[in-house]
C-alpha cells in the first residue's frame, strides 16, 4: 500500500502533468519526500525505501525535463504535526519525545511546510531543480 501511495502515485502524478506542462513551454513539480529517506524510522522500511525512491525518482525526472523547463524539486518534511505522523512513530508517545531534541522546542506545523512548498512551486528560478528542501526545523544539527 505504501510502495502504491508513496512511489507509484507521486509517478503517475508526474507522467500526467508532464504532457501538459510540456505543451505549456515549462513548469513546477515538487515531490513530497521526507527526512525519513535521510534518516530512516525503525519499523518503517517500507516508507523510509518509498520516500528515498521519491527523491531519486524527483531527481532523475529534473534532469530529463531541463529541456522542457520543468523544474523538479523535492520538499522532505521532518517531524511534523500530523495525525500521520503520530501514527507512523513506533509508539505515540516516541512522537511526543521528539520535540525536546527540536532546536525549536517543538515539532513543525503543517503551515510551516506548506509554505516551502508553495516556495518552491512558485519560485521564478530554475535553481532549485533536482533539489531535495529538507525541512527539519533545524534537527538535523543536534
Amino acid at each position: 500500500r505504501q510502495i502504491n501511495i508513496n512511489l507509484r502515485g507521486t509517478a503517475l502524478c508526474c507522467q500526467a502533468v508532464i504532457p501538459h506542462m510540456r505543451a505549456a513551454g515549462g513548469g513546477r513539480i515538487v515531490n513530497i519526500a521526507s527526512g525519513a529517506a535521510y534518516q530512516p524510522l525503525l519499523q518503517q522500511t517500507i516508507y523510509s525505501a518509498t520516500k528515498a525512491g521519491v527523491v531519486a525518482l524527483s531527481r532523475v525526472l529534473a534532469r530529463e525535463l531541463t529541456r522542457d523547463k520543468i523544474v523538479v524539486t523535492v520538499v522532505a518534511p521532518g517531524a511534523t504535526a500530523t495525525a500521520m505522523g503520530k501514527e507512523g512513530a513506533p509508539a505515540p508517545e516516541d512522537f511526543e519525545r521528539l520535540t525536546p531534541h527540536m532546536p525549536w522546542g517543538r515539532v513543525l506545523e503543517p503551515r510551516e511546510i506548506a509554505e516551502v512548498v508553495v516556495y518552491a512551486a512558485t519560485n521564478p528560478s530554475h535553481i532549485l531543480t533536482g533539489q531535495v528542501l529538507h525541512c527539519y526545523g533545524g534537527a538535523s544539527i543536534v
